[in-house]
């Protein structure tokens, strides 16, 4: 199972600015566009750099990916 502390981006390899943009954007999309709640995980070789839920969600709210979402899930 992975650790789910959460540890700097730089550390692992992850660039922090181009990580903000992603959560920026998702945080806009939550509070300006079409999607109610959002969460977003992202991970690299087994470290977590980032969760975050905005919206009415809550971190143990679990959503049901389709099709169209699996490009958005992915394992390095």
């Amino acid at each position: 199972m992975m650790d789910r502390t959460v540890v700097d981006p730089g550390s692992v390899g992850v660039h922090p600015g181009r990580l903000e943009v992603l959560l920026q954007r998702v945080r806009e999309d939550v509070e300006r566009g079409p999607l109610p709640s959002a969460q977003v995980a992202v991970a690299r070789n087994g470290h977590v750099v980032a969760f975050e839920t905005y919206g009415d969600a809550t971190p143990a709210t679990r959503y049901i990916t389709q099709s169209a979402g699996r490009p958005l899930l992915a394992r390095s």
